[in-house]
């Protein structure tokens, strides 16, 4: 029986970060080529309704043309910029993103057809795949905490080396949300130079080191 590519392999390889053996395998295996194409049609619909431009765009044909505030009137054009500011911190719980999207962890779900955008609340069992882009090549620590807990070593084992990255990278395995009372967070650290858990946890608490950059994500369950 011939072993099919997974979906995280095919989406690694639309966003050109699949190991040579992924082209190799699409080239002989029709069932692969045909969900390739279909993560392709499905990933371009999902940017296509959440453009921004067109969101923003829709959001000013819907506001009326003035509103009265006290002895003041505020213009439309303003207040469809507020509407849609705010849609937009809706989609993205960390604000608006530079342009390029230069956060270090970026997380998304499980979907049918791959990874698609977390939105709302989670409900406990939800597959979260993680992506990794490191400032340059360095080292990373991922960490995870229900509720209130002290973070934990998430990957790699807390004994271990960091993880060497030299640029974009999946982890390689799901993160499946537990049913503990109160929020997921996750975390993540990386540095130029090589570092150990103990330090990284320091670094949590407090200000990373000149070499570093962390990143903590809060998601909410449902």
């Amino acid at each position: 029986m011939t072993e099919h590519l997974s979906d995280l392999q095919l989406d690694a390889h639309r966003l050109g970060q699949a190991d040579q053996v992924v082209p190799l395998h699409l080239e002989a295996c029709t069932e692969c080529r045909e969900r390739q194409a279909f993560l392709e049609a499905e990933a371009q619909q999902f940017a296509q309704d959440f453009d921004p431009a067109r969101l923003a765009a829709a959001t000013l044909s819907k506001a009326a043309p003035t509103l009265r505030a006290g002895r003041f009137r505020i213009p439309a054009v303003l207040l469809a910029a507020a509407a849609a500011l705010l849609l937009f911190l809706r989609l993205d719980p960390e604000g608006l993103r530079k342009k390029g999207d230069d956060r270090l962890l970026r997380i998304h779900q499980r979907g049918p057809g791959g990874p698609v955008a977390l939105e709302g609340p989670i409900s406990a069992g939800t597959k979260l795949l993680l992506e990794l882009h490191p400032k340059g090549p360095g080292w990373v620590r991922l960490f995870s905490a229900s509720g209130e807990g002290n973070f934990v070593a998430l990957y790699p084992e807390p004994t271990g080396p960091a993880w060497r990255l030299e640029g974009p990278t999946w982890l390689d395995r799901e993160v499946v949300v537990d049913d503990a009372p109160g929020p997921e967070r996750l975390a993540a650290i990386w540095c130029e130079g090589e570092f150990g858990q103990v330090e990284a946890l320091t670094m949590l608490r407090t200000q990373a080191r000149a070499d570093c950059v962390s990143m903590k994500v809060v998601l909410e369950k449902r």
